[in-house]
């Protein structure tokens, strides 16, 4: 054989062991998080004391800190004092990219002066 056909045949099984032990590696990693997802789906589900709902009090509560700390959020934000009249939860799933880009939208229109 010649010199450039024996370099050839040597770049070859390097490429060839180099790309195994990658797909090899990435194999048992993949094997790992399917042994780790199977094992986390196995606990005990919570107990009944731990999953029932929160009391209705407690709740307005939790939503009453919740409209405090957006208020303070938009008064840092806009430099000045807001009023916040209502809070409406949105779930994640449920949002459009229109509803998201409006609202994105809305809120850069607002001129909003910094104090740094």
């Amino acid at each position: 054989m010649t010199p450039l056909n024996e370099r050839m045949i040597e770049a070859l099984s390097v490429a060839i062991v180099g790309m195994g032990t990658v797909f090899l590696s990435l194999w048992v990693i993949g094997e790992v998080f399917a042994v780790l997802m199977w094992w986390f789906r196995q606990k005990a589900p919570p107990s009944a004391a731990e999953s029932a709902p929160a009391t209705k009090k407690s709740r307005d509560r939790e939503s009453q800190r919740l409209v405090a700390v957006i208020a303070a959020a938009a008064t840092v934000a806009a430099g000045r004092r807001v009023a916040v009249h209502r809070v409406t939860y949105i779930a994640p799933d449920t949002v459009s990219g229109w509803a998201e880009a409006g609202r994105s939208r809305i809120q850069s229109s607002h001129s909003l002066r910094r104090g740094y």
